[in-house]
Parts: C-alpha cells; sequence; structure tokens
C-alpha cells in the first residue's frame, strides 16, 4: 500500500473544530463555576456554624462554672483610676475553647488590658490568630491593621474575630446597663434565668464582617470585632470590639452611609453582618446556631437605623421593642416567638 498525503491531512482538527471545542470548554466552564463557588461558600458557612456552636459550648461551660455568662466587658483599676480599656467576653471564655495557655500567658481579668500590653509575650500571645473565631468567608487581616487602638503611645494590634456578643436590641452600645437587653453587659455577668423569653428565642452571638458597600459603591472596612478586650471611654465604636446592637440593619450593603455622621461607617462597627451571602449566623442562648436572613422582619430607615412606625429614629419613640429582629435580641421583653 503506498502512502496517501490525503490521510495525514486527515489525522487533526480543522480550525473551526477547535475553535467550538474551546468555545464549549468555556461554556462548560462557566456553567460550573458558580456551583463550584457556592459549594465552596457552603463549606465556609458550615465551618462558621461550627465556630459559633464551639462559641455556644463554651458559653454554657463558662455559665457552668461560674453561675453566669461572661461580662460584655470587664472594667479594671490602674491604682485609683478606672483604666480606659476593659477585657472583653471572647478573652474570658479561652479556657473553655482550648485556649488556657493562651489565657494563662496573657494573664486575661488580671491586669488592665492596657497593661498587658506592657508584657512582651502577653503582647505576642494576643496577636496569634484564634481560628474558633474567625469566620473562614471573611478575608480580614489576622490584627486589627485597619481599625487600630492607639492609647497614650501604645498601638494596640490584636487578633481579629468575627463574632461579637448581643449587647442591646433597639438602642444604641452603652455602659449603662439599665437601658440595655442583651446577654453581654457592663461588668455584671448574667444568667440563663434573666432571660425572661427563654434561651430558645433570644441571640447570645453573631457574626460581624470586616467590610460592607453602602449604597454609592464604596466600601468601609475595618469594622470587625478584635478578640480580649476593648476601648472603652465612651466610644461607640472600642466597644463595638466586643459586643453589638441591633439598632442596625443586618448587614448594612445598599444603605445609605453619608450624612451629618461625622463617621457614618462607625454603623458597621457596632452592628452584626457577615460576608456570607443574604445574612448572617448567630448562635442563641440555647447553644443552637441559626442563619439569620438580612431580611428578617424589622424597621430601619435608609440609612440602615431602627425607626418607630412613623419612620421616626427619636431615641424615646423608637425603643419598643416590636419587630421580629428586636425580639431575638431583648432577652426581656416577654414576646416568645415560636417558630421564626
Amino acid at each position: 500500500m503506498g502512502f496517501n498525503s490525503r490521510d495525514l491531512s486527515r489525522r487533526g482538527f480543522t480550525l473551526v473544530e477547535l475553535l467550538v471545542v474551546i468555545a464549549i470548554i468555556g461554556i462548560l466552564i462557566a456553567l460550573l463555576l458558580p456551583a463550584v463557588q457556592a459549594a465552596r461558600e457552603a463549606a465556609r458557612r458550615s465551618q462558621c456554624t461550627n465556630n459559633l456552636k464551639q462559641i455556644g459550648l463554651a458559653l454554657h461551660n463558662y455559665h457552668d462554672t461560674h453561675r453566669c455568662l461572661p461580662p460584655g466587658h470587664l472594667e479594671k483599676y490602674v491604682g485609683a483610676s478606672l483604666s480606659s480599656t476593659s477585657w472583653g467576653w471572647t478573652g474570658l471564655i479561652l479556657p473553655f475553647m482550648e485556649q488556657q495557655t493562651v489565657f494563662d500567658v496573657v494573664n486575661v481579668g488580671q491586669p488592665s488590658f492596657y497593661g498587658a500590653f506592657g508584657v512582651p509575650e502577653a503582647v505576642t500571645a494576643m496577636q496569634q490568630p484564634i481560628a474558633t473565631l474567625k469566620c473562614p468567608s471573611d478575608l480580614q487581616s489576622v490584627t486589627n491593621d485597619y481599625r487600630q487602638r492607639i492609647i497614650g503611645s501604645v498601638t494596640m494590634l490584636v487578633a481579629t474575630a468575627n463574632y461579637v456578643g448581643s449587647n442591646s436590641s433597639d438602642t444604641l452600645i452603652y455602659t449603662d446597663n439599665s437601658i440595655t437587653a442583651g446577654l453581654f453587659i457592663r461588668n455584671k455577668g448574667l444568667r440563663f434565668a434573666d432571660i425572661l423569653d427563654g434561651t430558645t428565642n433570644t441571640v447570645a452571638v453573631g457574626e460581624r464582617g470586616w467590610q460592607y458597600r453602602d449604597a454609592t459603591g464604596v466600601v468601609h472596612v475595618s469594622a470587625s470585632a478584635i478578640v480580649f478586650g476593648m476601648t472603652t471611654n465612651n466610644n461607640t465604636v472600642g466597644r463595638g470590639d466586643q459586643i453589638a446592637s441591633g439598632i442596625y440593619k443586618l448587614n448594612l450593603d445598599g444603605t445609605e452611609q453619608s450624612g451629618s455622621n461625622a463617621a457614618p461607617y462607625e454603623r458597621g462597627m457596632a452592628g452584626f453582618s457577615s460576608l456570607h451571602p443574604g445574612g448572617a449566623n448567630f448562635v442563641l442562648a440555647d447553644g443552637s446556631v441559626r442563619f439569620v436572613s438580612e431580611t428578617i422582619d424589622g424597621r430601619f430607615d435608609h440609612r440602615g437605623i431602627n425607626c418607630d412606625s412613623t419612620g421616626s429614629i427619636n431615641q424615646a419613640t423608637r425603643e419598643v421593642v416590636d419587630t421580629t429582629w428586636e425580639r431575638i435580641l431583648c432577652r426581656l421583653d416577654e414576646q416568645p416567638l415560636g417558630e421564626w
């Protein structure tokens, strides 16, 4: 049999065939990519849920040991003066999260939080990430580089966290315990018996993402919490390092953040949010974890601020617990929700 040059030409693809194959591969990739991304986010959200389950278990073990929950923040005296920093609830529960060594090195709860920054070993320990306190969907920095705390001449860089305790349902974060209704308040550990609505109806801890995008598309960063403690010098932003308020809408994406407020993005540093699409994870006082939709029944103005039924944000008239969002954050409104 002789060699036929026409046989050789039939062994390869034509240019048109190659282009068709490439186009098909591109279409398949385009179809598969969202599914892969959704699967990855589902895995990250599942890990976040597990983190909150561990936090819930730690809170219950803390309660079993101390007969109360940890205070939202614990102030300490330095000599005769009250420190402008406080230890936070996340630092106090570390022994119940298999972090006893870190707790001991930092000496949590003993000197002031500020004073711990004078101990090199404590500083090193406070700047190490704690995986259980970090949501895998949130790509924030290891320490609070974008949200530094400078007290005197000390720059307080601390490991960041994504979980904050519920302090109030429809008011700002206050140090005055008489007007808060959450589980984490100043200098006092509440008991499960103090939850008049029942542990299955009341949020203990929720998520805080490190950034959000407002109505104009501007990205506001540095909203995430920090581990170990907070600044408390009548500064809402500082107190937001450990606790959060329901006065702000869950997730502020798409809200108007300009206006007369000198730093409107501080709202994101005091509320609940996440980088999970559509809502955030919360652990209830009974230890169960729920994903709460950002469309949960609430009443907010265009800036994401809680208002009353007339649309007013007057403090006196909006402090009525009358929406699902407010009720799950308030421990003593005596309005059990049932299914929600």
